[in-house]
């Protein structure tokens, strides 16, 4: 940052009383501000797989779909007593977007307990409201957000992008360390599920 502001000043002095310097003006202070934005804000993803859709996973996606496993918005939820072990997480904020959009263009769509299982992550929410089920075999990535670190997104092969904001109910504030020790737990709980999974698919009968 700091050579990037000697740069900056560099070409202003140098700038100064020439004409049709404006233009170089402008580019370096559009990478001084750059290298500022890199500096503040360094990425700090944690994904199981990238949100790129291979051939693999297309393949995967349809495979399962034909055998009727996709994500559900289930009335009623409730955390499952018959996939293992469950860590959960209070006080959650649960956005649904689709590809291209962010998650902020749509409003939440529930508020409750978020489920780690050995199967499944789930939104419960309470009694009457809709929350959200998502399985393993359909997830493609899991990223905690690195510029608002309380924010993780669930990518699965369908196209749809799970986003689960933590924050505390006292004092209700935002909760970072619980969305960075759920996202270390699912991405675990995910690859150790898919290799399980992959390994079994492709023994032969």
């Amino acid at each position: 940052m700091v050579k990037a502001t000697l740069r900056l000043i560099f070409v202003a002095s140098l700038c100064v009383g020439l004409t049709g310097c404006a233009e170089v003006l402008v580019s370096f202070a559009g990478q001084f501000l750059g290298e500022a934005l890199k500096q503040a804000f360094p990425p700090k993803l944690s994904s199981v797989n990238p949100f790129q859709l291979a051939q693999t996973d297309r393949e995967r996606c349809r495979d399962f779909t034909r055998k009727g496993v996709a994500v559900t918005e289930p009335l009623g939820i409730a955390i499952p007593t018959n996939e293992g072990e469950v860590q959960t997480f209070e006080a959650t904020t649960w956005r649904l977007h689709a590809e291209g959009e962010r998650a902020s263009q749509r409003d939440a769509k529930a508020e409750g307990t978020l489920a780690i299982t050995e199967q499944s992550v789930l939104l419960v929410p309470p009694p009457g409201t809709a929350g959200v089920r998502i399985p393993y075999e359909v997830v493609l990535g899991v990223e905690l957000n690195p510029i608002f670190p309380y924010s993780v997104t669930v990518r699965s092969c369908t196209g749809r992008f799970e986003t689960f904001c933590f924050w505390r109910r006292e004092p209700n504030t935002i909760d970072p360390e619980s969305a960075a020790a759920a996202t270390a737990q699912l991405t675990t709980r995910v690859a150790a599920f898919q290799a399980t999974t992959l390994k079994a698919t492709d023994t032969p009968h």
